[in-house]
């Protein structure tokens, strides 16, 4: 059996002021780097396989949690938004509700966008990668990444589509155990992780 532990990056300066990012570079803010920093002390001593999205804000987080250069791929990117990078969530919502509404749960695609369905297919692909590498070692998972791969990667293996549960927050961790029947073992938590590996809620 492998935990994967999902974490989000912390906030950016797009989040803040609603700006949706997609694969776009945008770095951690003052308020995103403080919320990385308090989690800091709950992984002394945490032994796992980590990985990161490429995009800076997740290669930042890692480090700031103490995990120095770690190893990134790219299949672990946000979703590709198309036009609608850089674009205010307030805008999109007065232009098209529903449009919206739909791509926030994986059933509409914005013009030159990635499609949820190539979307989760990539996520999911890189999390079970990274889970069999895990295990090989006998270790836990830690993916760190963003929001969208947390949606994906409980809607690809466990089924949970993305209209289900509230968007993950900056800094924070969804942890699955990954076995014959995958199962959510908590959401939206603070790290609270011990060294052998298992989560406290």
């Amino acid at each position: 059996m492998t935990l994967v532990h999902l974490m989000r990056h912390g906030e950016t300066e797009w989040n803040a002021t609603g700006r949706l990012q997609g694969q776009a570079d945008i770095g951690l803010s003052e308020t995103g780097r403080a919320q990385v920093r308090a989690q800091r002390t709950a992984f002394d001593g945490f032994d796992a396989r980590v990985v990161a999205s490429d995009l800076g804000r997740a290669v930042e987080t890692a480090e700031l949690l103490g995990f120095g250069a770690v190893l990134t791929d790219r299949r672990l990117r946000e979703i590709h938004v198309g036009d609608w990078e850089g674009r205010s969530v307030g805008a999109l919502l007065t232009e098209d509700a529903f449009a919206y509404r739909d791509w926030r749960i994986g059933k509409y695609t914005p013009p030159s966008a990635e499609t949820w369905d190539a979307f989760r297919r990539r996520a999911v692909d890189a999390v079970r990668d990274h889970a069999t590498a895990a295990e090989r070692q006998a270790r836990d998972l830690l993916v760190i990444c963003h929001g969208g791969i947390i949606r994906a990667i409980l809607d690809g293996l466990l089924g949970l589509s993305p209209e289900r549960f509230a968007a993950a927050e900056p800094a924070r961790l969804c942890t699955i155990r990954l076995d014959r029947q995958p199962a959510l073992v908590s959401y939206n938590h603070h790290s609270a992780l011990v060294p052998n590996g298992e989560t406290t809620l």
